[in-house]
């Protein structure tokens, strides 16, 4: 099957594996897969729309250069789309609450000369193009950190009043300004920060059930 690329002007990111969920039971067939680089992009087809997806890795060098890469070469992407788990931190935050994030920033980012989170020569932070005011929305921090410990979600909390977590969506939504192209996130609560660490299956079967609470919003979006 021959695709105009140029027709694609939506693409999905998601970041971990265990957030990989099948969007077929939504309309939405696999037409075709384009590796490039280390990464394969499936495109999907539902009526007269099409939709790429990629799978980047988990970490915000993996989500960047992804992104990059997706941008590349479907020239015509106008919105990115992101959906999956974060930790949360604070009391009124729950597991397996549906967040839309409000600001994005990368947590990690500390120099003498600009703000806290400031990548010299970039923004703070960046926004989301997505709103619904019906459901919970705070900021959310990224960094190639996995935060689980309370006192460092506390910091960020107070630095940047961010209270969920994750090691992507920054990133993803750095490159898709620089580029003018819209970015869309929606998560979902697998772990509260501190107070349920157990073994790495068990939150892994938190993050899918997670994801798929947050898939479940976001495909009616797109």
């Amino acid at each position: 099957m021959i695709i105009d690329l140029k027709k694609i002007f939506k693409a999905l990111i998601i970041a971990d594996e265990n957030e990989l969920h099948s969007i077929k039971k939504y309309g939405w067939k696999k037409v075709k897969s384009i590796k490039i680089l280390n990464k394969k992009f499936f495109i999907y087809q539902k009526n007269e729309k099409f939709l790429t997806l990629v799978h980047s890795g988990i970490g915000l060098i993996n989500a960047s250069a992804t992104t990059a890469i997706l941008l590349s070469v479907f020239t015509n992407i106008k919105v990115v789309y992101n959906f999956g788990a974060v930790g949360g931190y604070g009391e009124n935050i729950e597991i397996y609450d549906l967040i839309i994030p409000e600001k994005f920033y990368i947590i990690d980012t500390f120099t003498p000369w600009y703000l806290d989170g400031q990548t010299p020569g970039e923004k703070q932070y960046f926004t989301n193009n997505l709103t619904d005011l019906s459901i919970k929305n705070f900021n959310i921090g990224s960094s190639n950190s996995f935060i689980f410990k309370k006192q460092k979600a506390q910091l960020f909390a107070n630095k940047f009043q961010a209270f969920i977590f994750d090691m992507e969506s920054a990133a993803i939504a750095q490159i898709c300004d620089q580029n003018k192209v819209k970015f869309m996130s929606v998560k979902a609560v697998s772990d509260k920060i501190g107070e349920n660490i157990f073994s790495k299956d068990d939150i892994n079967l938190r993050i899918k059930k997670s994801s798929i609470i947050a898939l479940e919003y976001l495909i009616k979006i797109i």
